[in-house]
Parts: structure tokens; sequence; C-alpha cells
């Protein structure tokens, strides 16, 4: 691995700035000279674009072609037909133009006729994807943003032979975010109204905000992120198809103007908002990148939080309570452990000092010596010294920790940027803040994705910290959980008062 010796440097590849693994050019000259076609209705038009929006992120040369010349109206990608949005969409999200196409696949999106290389469907609360033409399913909802995640990570597969895991052959996938178990929902329930409080804007954050839009969802959602937007992490937004040099805050207000959705960005840090909010959250969500950012979730003492965590192309969502004999959203990063082991890895990517790695990844910025320290080891490049300073840590060492795949060359692995992994994260979080009304088909704990092949349906149920040093076993804390929403028989809770 070494720098590359020209500066326009690939984001698909990049692991830090400036920096590509060897052997990275042949790849992205394949993903270059591939070229998409997505073939579709006007009655899946969103899950057509949603498909689209990731693949150009990574797959420059995709175009969607429908028939009906018929005007819509549909949220993140704007008005006009199906084709036209297409071609805004790709021209948008797309990082660099294609090369002359030496290969082609095709993408069957709501139709059933043949010829098509991949077939996807989805309706509400579920998805199909096949080999060969299946009758599709039709709907709005959560499983839309999760079929678009899942076919994207197929069609790279098969553009990119050198990826693991498994391809889609002759059988038929199934899947429903109701149950999350590997078949079509015996019901299709209408999606309930939103009413969260999302700590964290970034890839995650904003897929979940990706997701309702998708889904037509309504209701209120508050939004809480102290940071600006970085250009360099676009490829992971699946939300982000324009510049806008604004915090993320804004930019995701704007994004929900005139939809159904109700969104207020506050631009605080989790822990400044939650020690001045009064109200009672009915539901937190912790899309946060830091052991720090998860422990201040847990004490809003939201009466359920749900949680992402990505590493590469894995990532688990879970459903936590407080104090209720599972895991609290803080339980599983409460061994001090965790929080070494991540400084030991920025501090040896980055080559800052252990001490001063601990301090950033606490919630402290970069100073100037720090953004000098980097661009002297070669993390930085001088040119990135004003975006830098006063951002964190984490911003820097971005690309090798979070929603990556790796291609198996014969030159090493190479890391590819995987958008489709932060927009399935946040089809799943979009599915269960729309389950307000739906407490049957909530997550039961916690479920795991590998973006390298299918998701399998298993769920678990991780046990509550036993070591006695969580939020959730601090007495004066479970006793404040109480009075909020647990009161004795015949006591209005103080959400009631509220």
């Amino acid at each position: 691995m070494g720098p590359s010796g020209g500066m326009n440097i690939d984001p698909r590849v990049e692991v830090l700035s400036g920096i590509v693994p060897v052997g990275a050019e042949s790849l992205t000259s394949r993903l270059d000279r591939s070229h998409v076609v997505i073939r579709t209705s006007h009655a899946h038009g969103a899950l057509a674009l949603a498909t689209a929006n990731l693949l150009a992120r990574l797959v420059p040369s995709v175009e969607i072609e429908c028939t009906d010349d018929s005007f819509v109206t549909i949220p993140v990608f704007g008005a006009g037909t199906i084709a036209e949005l297409g071609r805004r969409t790709v021209v948008a999200a797309r990082l660099r133009p294609p090369a002359p196409s030496a290969q082609s696949f095709i993408i069957g999106v709501g139709i059933g006729d043949s010829g098509a290389d991949l077939y996807v469907s989805a309706s509400c609360w579920s998805l199909l994807l096949s080999s060969q033409p299946h009758l599709p399913l039709l709907g709005r909802g959560p499983a839309v943003a999760a079929a678009s995640g899942l076919a994207a990570a197929e069609v790279v597969r098969r553009l990119v032979p050198e990826l693991p895991g498994p391809r889609l052959r002759e059988q038929i996938f199934a899947w429903n975010l109701l149950d999350y178990q590997c078949t079509v929902a015996e019901t299709e329930p209408p999606v309930g109204e939103v009413d969260i409080v999302c700590f964290g804007a970034g890839s995650v954050g904003s897929s979940l905000i990706y997701s309702l839009l998708l889904s037509e969802g309504h209701g209120r959602a508050v939004v809480v992120d102290p940071d600006k937007l970085t250009p360099r992490n676009r490829i992971r937004y699946p939300l982000w198809l324009h510049e806008p040099a604004l915090p993320k805050v804004d930019w995701l207000e704007g994004a929900a103007r005139g939809t159904g959705l109700s969104l207020t960005g506050i631009r605080r840090t989790a822990a400044t908002f939650i020690a001045d909010h009064r109200d009672p959250i009915l539901l937190a969500v912790a899309a946060v990148d830091s052991v720090a950012a998860r422990r201040d979730v847990a004490d809003a003492l939201a009466l359920q939080t749900l949680n992402a965590g990505v590493s590469a192309a894995q990532f688990h969502v879970s459903r936590h309570g407080f104090n209720d004999g599972f895991a609290c959203v803080y339980c599983g990063y409460v061994d001090a452990g965790d929080a070494l082991d991540q400084a030991g890895v920025y501090s040896e990517m980055t080559g800052l000092e252990m001490a001063r790695v601990k301090l950033l990844i606490s919630g402290e910025l970069l100073s100037d010596q720090d953004v000098r320290t980097l661009i002297a080891n070669g993390v930085l490049q001088p040119a990135e010294r004003c975006e830098f300073e006063g951002s964190r840590l984490q911003d820097v060492v971005r690309q090798r920790l979070y929603a990556s795949v790796e291609a198996r060359m014969a030159t090493g692995s190479v890391p590819i940027a995987a958008p489709y992994v932060s927009a399935l994260a946040g089809a799943i979080l979009g599915a269960e803040a729309q389950k307000a009304s739906l407490a049957g088909f909530w997550l039961d704990r916690r479920v795991d994705v590998d973006c390298s092949g299918w998701p399998t349906g298993l769920q678990s149920r991780p046990a509550q910290d036993r070591t006695g040093r969580c939020l959730c076993r601090d007495p004066l804390r479970t006793e404040a959980f109480r009075r909020i929403w647990l009161p004795h028989p015949g006591e209005p809770s103080q959400a009631e008062r509220t």
C-alpha cells in the first residue's frame, strides 16, 4: 500500500488521504468500463432510482430505461419522468466520468420480462431478488431502500469476481423488515408515524432519513449532530446528491422540507443536547461512531433506543430498553478495552500519540498541531489543513473502518467503498422507527448483516452488562428511568405529565 502518484485520488479505493492500495487501478478501471442498465416501470420508479443512486457511486455508467414518460414526484430525487430523474441522479451521484463500456449488466426492477441478469422488487415491508423473472412485489416502505442496497451489493459482486461472498444463482432470495425472516411478510401493515431523536447525521444517520423519505414516512424527527459535511465522505452518504457546504443537520432539514417528515436539526453534541433536554424521548437512535457518544445516548434515558454499528461490510442494528435484563445501548461498549483498542488502531493509522488519540476519540477536536502532525505523517494533504482543523479524528480515519468490502487481488486486498452498507443499515433503522404502533413486530433485540452475502434472518438477545459498571446498573439512573416511564400504580409518569 502506498501513496498514489497523482492528485486525482479515487475515493472508491482511498484508504487514507492520498493513499490507495497497490492494484486498485485495475479494479476501478473495470468498474469505470462497466455499464448498468436498469429497466423498470412507472410504479417501481422509487426502487429503480434508489438502486441507480447507489450503483452510480461505484459504477459511473448507469442508465434507467422506462417506457412510461409520465411526470412523477419522488422524495429525494425530485420531479420529472423516471428516465429523466435517472439521468439527473446518476450525474449527481457518480464521482468520475465513465470510460468506454467493456461489459454490461441489466437489472429488471419491478418487471417480469426476460433478458435481465438480476431481478428485484419490493413492497412496503418485503423484497425479492432473483436471477430469473419473478412475480414483482409492489409498494412503498422501508423495503425499498433495503432492496436497493441488496441489489447494488449483488451487482458489485458480479462485476468484481474477486469480492468474497455468495452470488445469487437459481434461487429467489426473499426477506422482510417486519420480522427479518427470509420470507415475504404474511401481512403488510401500513407504516406508522415517526417520533424519534436521532443522534448522529453521518452515513448511517443520514441513511435513516433517506430511508424514511423513500418510504414517504410521516411524523417528527429531531437530528442532533455538531458537524459539517465533508466532501470526502459523499460516496457513503446515499442522500448526498448535491454539493452543499452546510452543517449536516441543515442539509437534512433541507432534504426533508416539503415532505411528510417534520425534521428539526440541532447542531450540538449528544452530551450537551441531553443535558439541556427536558422532554422524555420515546425512541432515540444512536447513529454515532464512538464509545463516548453511545454512553451519552444511554444517558438520555429514552423509553427505547435503536443502535447501529458498522465495521467494513458488516453491521448490526439493535433495539434496547434500560435495565430490563437485556443489554442497554451502552452495555456492549462498557469495557474500557473497547476504547483502548480503538485508540490503538487510530494511533497506528495516524501516527498521533496514544494519549492524544484517547482525548480526540473522547470528544476533543483536532488542533492545528494535530493537523500538522497528520500532514507530516502523510495522512492528510497540505491543502486539507483548513478542512480538518477543528474537525473530529473519526473523520480522518473514516474509510478503512466502515462501509467497505475487500477485493482479493493478486497484489493483495483492495478495500472498495460500499455505500450500500450504510443504506441497508439506514433501511433497518427506518423500518424500526416506523413500527411505533406495531410492537408485535419490533426487532427482537439485535440483527446482524454481512453485506458480503445475504441476510440470514437470525436475531440475538445480548444480555445486560454483568460488571455493574454500565449506566443501566446505576441506581440513580434506574430510579430516574422508572419515574419517567414506570410509575407506581395510579401515578402519572413524567412522560404523561409532560
